[in-house]
Formats: structure tokens, C-alpha cells, sequence
């Protein structure tokens, strides 16, 4: 069944596939949405150095996104798992507490929090008891929690010790962003906070995309059209100079009205 979307639940869409592509290192990526004339809109995805059959593959997958600690999953993106996301709130996500760091420059730390259901809960529960603590830092366990999207691990966390064996629905995610100024810093935790928040809604997605049309253009063929485009261009440029001499019949008159 279709799923209408507001402005807001596209504009997630379109930094999803965004994200989506350049997380499988894909170059050169366009997407945005158009509209049709009976009002219908869509999603429009242009990329650079793909096959068509590899962009159906990508873009027509709903995708897996799964949060493991060691070989055991713990949450997976989706209603199951995933309940809701921290974005737009400051009392549960923001960029924070921007430092200069004693390697020169400044670094900002991020969080934001996830809220899981109860059986994923208990899951986590169950997995975190079996952990000791960091030999190296005691506030954090002795094991990551691997962020995987599509079999592929994009980020890992710290998960502090306080978390051991407990059964939580709210889990906190944070991390941190560097830059030579205190400005690049904070840009910079801030789009990496964007981009976990980006991977877990995109695991979190409970609709799979129908591919309407599918174009692609070979680069022989756009090579030849940017030089035909080129000929065409020298050819009207000619043929202007040539009117404008029949015009005034003088090669000043016609050179400066050229030059202008």
C-alpha cells in the first residue's frame, strides 16, 4: 500500500538516499524531489560512475540496519526495535561542551538519545551483563556498539558502564567533532550527528520505494553531446556575426557590437 508523506517525512527521505548512497561510496550523487502536474510528488535520484542495475539494487531495497555488540544484535532499525529518535529537541540532542584540544584546534561533543522498545530492551540487557569494563577506562564496557547498515559498519560507540545488565528503552548516543576553529568544530560534531541520526532512520524506514522510471545515459553518449553542443555553439556564433555584418556592412561597427 502507498504511504503518503508530509513535507518534513520527505525531506528525511531525501537525506536518507543521500546518505544511503554515500555510505556505499557512490560519487557525485543528486537527489531531490519533483512534482507532476496532477500534484503527485517524487523521489529524484541522478548519480555518476553506476550501473542501472546497481542503483535499482540500492535504491529499491528497504535496507537492514542493525546495532551490534560484538556478534550479537542488539536493536534493529524498524517500528520493532526502534520507537522514536531525539532530533529536534534540546533536552535530548544537541551539540555541546566545545573544548580546545591539546593537539591544537578545538573539538565539540555531541549526544543524542534512541528509544528502543521493551524487548529490545531486555535484549540489550541480557548482552551488556556478560561484559567486563574497559581495562583502559572504567566508565565505558569492554566491548563497542557497532551502528551496521546493510552489513556494513558505518560508526561504533562507547557504551558506559552504567548500562551493564540494565534494562533501559533510552539509550544515549554521543560522539564528537573536531576543526581548527571552534566554528568547524561544532559543524562538524553537528553533521556527524546528523549522519547517525540519518543511518538510524534509515534503518527505521517502514516503506520500500517503487521504482517508476529508470534512464540512464552512457559516457560516450555525453561526451558527444557536449560536443555537438560545442559545434552548435560556434555554428550560431557565426552565423550571428554574419547578420550583424549584412546589417551594418562595416567589420568596426559589426566587431564591437560583436565584443558587446
Amino acid at each position: 500500500a502507498g504511504v503518503e508523506l508530509d513535507s518534513k517525512g520527505m525531506a528525511d527521505l531525501v537525506a536518507v538516499t543521500s546518505n544511503r548512497l554515500n555510505v556505499f561510496g557512490i560519487s557525485d550523487v543528486n537527489v531531490r524531489t519533483i512534482s507532476d502536474l496532477e500534484g503527485n510528488n517524487f523521489l529524484l535520484v541522478e548519480v555518476a560512475g553506476i550501473t542501472t542495475e546497481d542503483l535499482r539494487e540500492l535504491v529499491g531495497q528497504q535496507g537492514k540496519f542493525e546495532a551490534k555488540i560484538g556478534n550479537d544484535t542488539v536493536f534493529i532499525g524498524g517500528e520493532r526495535d526502534i520507537t522514536s529518535i531525539c532530533r529536534n529537541d534540546a533536552t535530548c540532542a544537541g551539540v555541546e561542551s566545545c573544548q580546545p584540544s591539546s593537539a591544537g584546534g578545538y573539538y565539540c561533543n555531541f549526544r543524542f538519545s534512541v528509544y528502543l522498545s521493551e524487548d529490545a530492551a531486555e535484549r540489550h540487557s541480557k548482552i551488556t551483563q556478560n561484559l567486563s569494563f574497559d581495562p583502559t577506562n572504567s566508565q565505558y564496557l569492554s566491548e563497542k556498539l557497532r551502528l551496521v547498515l546493510d552489513d556494513k559498519e558505518v560508526d561504533s560507540l562507547y557504551i558506559g558502564a552504567d548500562l551493564k545488565g540494565r534494562v533501559t528503552t533510552q539509550i544515549q548516543i554521543s560522539g564528537s567533532g573536531s576543526g581548527s576553529t571552534q566554528e568547524e568544530a561544532y559543524n562538524d560534531a553537528k553533521n556527524s550527528m546528523n549522519k547517525l541520526q540519518t543511518i538510524l532512520i534509515t534503518g527505521s524506514l517502514p516503506y520500500k520505494l517503487e521504482i517508476v522510471k529508470l534512464d540512464s545515459a552512457s559516457p560516450v553518449l555525453g561526451k558527444e553531446f557536449t560536443k555537438n553542443l560545442i559545434y552548435l555553439g560556434l555554428v550560431v556564433f557565426v552565423i550571428v556575426c554574419i547578420l550583424l555584418f549584412i546589417k551594418y556592412k562595416k567589420i568596426k561597427i559589426t566587431s564591437a557590437v560583436v565584443l558587446t
